[in-house]
């Protein structure tokens, strides 16, 4: 594997929360590591799952080793929302040669972190923790998981050892290496609950239904709507007089017509979904409205992850 310590240049959406930078890692570039790292073996470690991996620092402030403490950022796709639940799920496998320790969490921030040092984000409670020692062989990845219910209308995910070092049941037996390094690769925050409910329906007032998305740059919905689109049907059901408009949205970027027909076409796949579940065609209209209706700033990656949406705005003839 190899690394790129230009880490916040390279991935969007995805950050740095101190001065620590996290390396980029893919398979059979380990000659080419920069800077060498005498005693870290990553020879022979594949991702997960895909190309890539992230590699990170989780202990070594007490021997001084600089970046002791390294943290994965990330923007989410849709802001959690308060009093839901969600499936939060990652994946870590140590180096050959690094110390395991028996600490890795995961926290929530409303905004997004960044501290100008390089040790560890002690004030942050992460909602997740290990409490095991994470020792696996390479490519044996180790699962850390958790159901939460959010406390707040969190955006950012952080991930790392949030715990001082002194704190940290480490094990140096069988290296020579002065901090531990884990790679870390498929990030997961699933809802489990639908962001909306019937009382969401007043007659005239859009609905952004936060928890439907598609593949990128394509009409076609992805595995995780279904949850969200069966209970807009549970709903429909029980409001039989009820007719909604699936308005699509985009973001500014790329070509106006090309965004018309892309919102015009995901609108539609919300349609075609309800239909084949048994709600009438007559009750439904799609719309498409491209980049015409922001409800965020365009100019950050941010905002306009905010403006690519769906939403259903009931109506009664």
């Amino acid at each position: 594997m190899s690394t790129n310590t230009m880490f916040d240049d390279k991935i969007e959406y995805w950050t740095s929360a101190n001065q620590g930078s996290p390396d980029i890692m893919y398979p059979n570039l380990a000659d080419n590591i920069k800077p060498k790292r005498p005693n870290l073996n990553i020879t022979g470690h594949r991702p997960h799952r895909g190309n890539y991996c992230i590699g990170l620092k989780t202990y070594g402030c007490l021997t001084m080793t600089q970046h002791c403490k390294e943290y994965l950022q990330a923007h989410l796709v849709r802001p959690m929302i308060k009093g839901k639940r969600y499936y939060v799920e990652c994946w870590i496998n140590p180096a050959q040669t690094s110390p395991r320790v028996n600490d890795f969490g995961i926290a929530f921030s409303l905004n997004r972190i960044y501290e100008p040092m390089e040790f560890g984000l002690y004030y942050l409670q992460p909602v997740i923790k290990t409490d095991f020692m994470l020792d696996a062989p390479p490519n044996e990845w180790i699962r850390i998981s958790d159901t939460i219910t959010a406390e707040n209308d969190y955006e950012y995910i952080i991930l790392g050892s949030f715990t001082p070092d002194e704190f940290i049941t480490v094990d140096t037996s069988q290296t020579e290496l002065r901090y531990s390094y884990y790679f870390l690769d498929d990030v997961l925050v699933k809802p489990l609950d639908p962001s909306f409910d019937a009382s969401s329906f007043k007659e005239g007032i859009p609905v952004v239904m936060q928890n439907v998305f598609f593949e990128h740059n394509k009409a076609d919905l992805s595995e995780e709507s279904q949850l969200e689109l069966d209970f807009l049907v549970t709903t429909l059901n029980s409001k039989p007089k009820t007719k909604i408009r699936i308005v699509g949205h985009t973001d500014n970027s790329g070509n106006d017509d090309e965004n018309l027909q892309l919102s015009r076409n995901r609108a539609q796949s919300v349609v075609d979904y309800l239909v084949s579940k048994g709600i009438s065609k007559n009750r439904l209209k799609a719309i498409g409205m491209a980049s015409t209706q922001p409800i965020a700033d365009n100019s950050t990656p941010e905002g306009r992850q905010r403006n690519r949406r769906v939403e259903f705005v009931p109506y009664f003839d």
